[in-house]
């Protein structure tokens, strides 16, 4: 609100005007010229000038937008023009999509705080210390470790990820 309040456009016309000015400017101007474009800076080798976290979201959008279009080409039988990336020295096998079959829930359930560590043993460094029943996501089970007296869990907490030993996790469900 205030970046729109900064430039002036407090109407809903000055709003729209100003916003397609910016993306003319910023985006298409740097042949940043479509959804995909828009979110992931491919074109100059630049980390800049990209926001896209999402690495499902193309899927989900591209979805979107074919709905919008078949709302007016129900057949798609229009013109359309897709700008497609082309990547080299890519591996030659596709990576399958991320389900939540392979996902546990947790829960630490002890009343101090448990240290998940940056590897899976005892004496690797502490990356975060977790509070009494706090959530977190886990990837596997580790049962094999360098640690072979623990199981431990591959997890992220926030932002971050590390491994938590076994017993102290609650509620561990696929």
């Amino acid at each position: 609100m205030n970046y729109a309040k900064d430039r002036g456009w407090d109407t809903f016309e000055k709003g729209l005007k100003g916003g397609a000015e910016v993306i003319k400017k910023y985006y298409i101007g740097n042949r940043q010229d479509t959804k995909y474009f828009m979110k992931f800076n491919v074109l100059n080798n630049s980390i800049y000038h990209q926001y896209m976290q999402n690495i499902t979201a193309p899927i989900a959008e591209g979805k979107s937008l074919k709905n919008g279009y078949m709302k007016y080409d129900p057949n798609l039988n229009g013109e359309y023009l897709f700008k497609i990336p082309l990547f080299y020295d890519m591996p030659g096998n596709d990576t399958p999509s991320p389900d939540n079959d392979d996902k546990y829930n947790a829960t630490v359930i002890i009343s101090e705080g448990v240290r998940a560590r940056s590897d899976s043993t005892r004496n690797s460094d502490k990356v975060k210390v977790l509070s009494f029943g706090q959530m977190f996501e886990v990837f596997e089970k580790v049962e094999n470790g360098k640690d072979p007296e623990f199981v431990w869990y591959r997890a992220r907490i926030g932002n971050q990820y590390g491994y938590i030993p076994y017993y102290r996790v609650s509620n561990p469900r696929k």
